[in-house]
């Protein structure tokens, strides 16, 4: 809890969520997760354009290292964020297939898109308050990712 508090400087548009934990015999304590937008961790940034994961080591002291891969893919565009009951999706090209997946990278719901580019939505009905990731396979094959923010 006293490491989320450090991160800070996000706005609306940034998000970051932990994903995975491990410690080692020395007490130090290895945190994954994922990034969109600017971030910093104490006083170490994490910024990228798109969805980037990050990893960082932690020890009694605070932070002691920390990397950040390069974006996974293209961003997806995604509105309202945070969102309740739907939200809309802007497809840079049309067709393919839609996975929303949990803080866990459970699956939780798919859906066919429609085969043009533009607006689509995406029900959130029954979901549970969170942060999910959505990644869109197009019919392209570009891979689109976007992270969402659930009420």
């Amino acid at each position: 809890m006293l490491w989320a508090d450090k991160a800070n400087g996000a706005t609306t548009d940034d998000l970051s969520t932990g994903l995975g934990l491990a410690t080692d015999k020395d007490g130090n304590a290895f945190v994954t997760g994922a990034v969109v937008g600017r971030i910093t961790f104490g006083n170490l940034p994490a910024t990228t354009g798109d969805l980037g994961a990050i990893v960082a080591k932690l020890s009694a002291g605070g932070t002691v290292a920390s990397t950040r891969t390069a974006p996974v893919a293209s961003k997806l565009s995604v509105f309202p964020n945070p969102a309740s009951g739907s939200a809309t999706l802007t497809l840079p090209a049309g067709g393919g297939r839609l996975v929303l997946s949990d803080a866990l990278g459970r699956t939780v719901r798919e859906q066919q898109l429609p085969a043009v580019a533009g607006a689509c939505p995406v029900s959130l009905e029954g979901l549970t308050p969170g942060v999910y990731q959505l990644r869109a396979t197009l019919a392209n094959g570009e891979v689109a990712h976007a992270a969402l923010s659930v009420r």
